[in-house]
């Protein structure tokens, strides 16, 4: 078997009109897919074809040329049979062609149809022998890492940005199918949401402007006041909310956090929901679990090609992992009794929890382990670790929860909304909160308030969880972190 290395070129002339390899399209065939000719049913066998995509093998054979070609629509190749007298050298592994013949069953076993090719166009050639992906050759996600413009070439990228565009429509269809209207919130705002500081800040930098000096007052003013890359779009949630009833958001979200974990990004996707029907925690708890777990497992049935496809990259018993939280209901526990519990623990912890600080990441992996490794849903968290839009408990809590997951850690975070306008009001003065600035959020409560809460869940932790995928960095196209914003 003779498999071409990347550098290799077509052929400049024509020596045979059995397979034209040129540079004109096929103007009389439909173009299809590989996934539509695959699936069966899109083309007749024996019809007049042409795919356009990437060739990912070679083989050259004394008379005939055997190729591999993926489009990018499914995880499978689609292979081309063509006559090889008409070309001194196969193409090159990397270059994208338009094949153009009939679509045939194939007599091999593990692939229904092939394509007996009658013309091929060559699309783009290889210009250079430096392309750092060779066919045949299994490369770690550390090491795909430095190409985010090309890592999408490989089977594993292809399958993760796959499954990562079929996870964003099945948690659109799961909202739409419960009746919930999905809205956009801003993406620049003068809303500090978390009240966590950690922001971007947004300014004009006009070409005439530039300064060593930093940003002048027109710039800073741009907006007649301060304005930031939105860290949540749960407050403009909750104004639509206030009369549409069900509203949902699934967009970008920015943290200034110069933090290098395998789980934090720099701008990620958010999904957050906002309802009334959320009018207790009970309610919330339960629809939050079954959302998730609704979402994962109509992924995990639907698309097992490109799931598996993940398997050689992911823990050896993430499988297991992910069983036990679907066929599991989750725990739950307050944080004054997750405290008490570590306290209690005989294991080693990188600090001795106290009540009234938040939990660190070892402490929520020895209370996911203790709790049979399947989701835990920790709840009334101190007033002080939590944002002031949180609904007071009749002590110094809130009614907040946090769902830790195996693999991950925190996976979603929710509360009730405060909707008494008199504690919400006190509340904001205990955090410093401006009541100007936050005049039209008080608007909410004043006229025509309603019981309420709502859930946000980071987008590719979730497909972490769910891929079992190790670093975040790998569920995002241009991942964006401290120290990083290739292309």
């Amino acid at each position: 078997m003779n498999i071409v290395r990347t550098g290799s070129f077509w052929c400049s002339k024509i020596f045979s009109t059995s397979l034209l390899f040129r540079r004109y399209g096929h103007k009389h065939a439909r173009v299809f897919s590989i996934k539509e000719l695959l699936g069966g049913g899109a083309a007749q066998t024996g019809e007049k074809v042409v795919i356009k995509g990437w060739v990912r093998l070679c083989r050259s054979q004394k008379n005939v040329i055997f190729l591999n070609i993926s489009d990018g629509s499914c995880m499978t190749k689609l292979q081309v049979v063509a006559s090889a007298s008409s070309c001194r050298k196969p193409p090159a592994i990397g270059s994208s062609v338009e094949v153009s013949g009939n679509l045939i069953k194939s007599a091999h076993q593990g692939q229904l149809y092939e394509l007996q090719a009658d013309a091929v166009t060559l699309l783009g050639d290889m210009l250079d022998s430096n392309y750092p992906f060779h066919s045949g050759k299994q490369y770690t996600l550390k090491y795909l890492r430095q190409y985010p413009h090309l890592r999408t070439r490989t089977n594993v990228f292809q399958s993760l940005m796959r499954l990562r565009s079929r996870a964003t429509m099945q948690i659109h269809k799961y909202f739409q199918d419960h009746n919930y209207v999905y809205v956009h919130s801003p993406i620049i705002t003068s809303s500090n949401c978390e009240g966590a500081g950690d922001l971007f800040t947004v300014s004009p930098q006009h070409e005439e402007e530039k300064s060593a000096n930093g940003p002048n007052e027109d710039q800073i003013n741009f907006f007649n006041g301060p304005s930031f890359l939105t860290v949540s779009g749960q407050l403009h949630a909750e104004a639509l909310m206030s009369s549409l009833s069900h509203v949902y958001t699934f967009g970008p979200a920015f943290r200034a956090e110069k933090s290098h974990t395998r789980h934090h990004l720099a701008e990620f996707y958010m999904i957050e929901a906002e309802s009334t029907s959320f009018d207790s925690m009970d309610s919330l708890i339960k629809r939050t679990e079954r959302f998730i777990k609704d979402t994962i497992s109509n992924l995990l049935v639907a698309y097992p090609e490109d799931l598996s496809s993940l398997e050689k990259f992911v823990p050896t018993n993430h499988k297991k992992t992910l069983d036990d939280f679907l066929n599991s209901s989750c725990a739950r526990m307050t944080y004054t009794e997750a405290v008490n519990a570590l306290e209690i623990a005989r294991q080693k912890f990188s600090k001795i929890p106290t009540w009234g600080e938040e939990l660190r990441s070892d402490h929520e992996n020895y209370l996911i382990q203790e709790n049979g490794n399947k989701g835990l849903f920790i709840t009334d968290y101190p007033a002080k670790l939590r944002p002031f839009y949180c609904r007071k408990n009749d002590n110094d809590t809130v009614a907040a929860f946090d769902l830790l997951v195996p693999f991950v850690g925190e996976l979603v975070g929710g509360s009730l909304r405060e909707e008494r306008f008199d504690l919400l009001l006190n509340t904001m003065q205990t955090f410093n909160i401006s009541k100007e600035s936050y005049s039209w959020y008080l608007d909410l409560r004043r006229y025509g308030t309603v019981p309420h809460g709502g859930f946000g869940m980071g987008f590719e932790r979730f497909l972490q969880f769910m891929l079992g995928v190790t670093n975040i960095r790998d569920t995002i196209p241009f991942p964006r972190y401290s120290g990083s914003c290739k292309l």
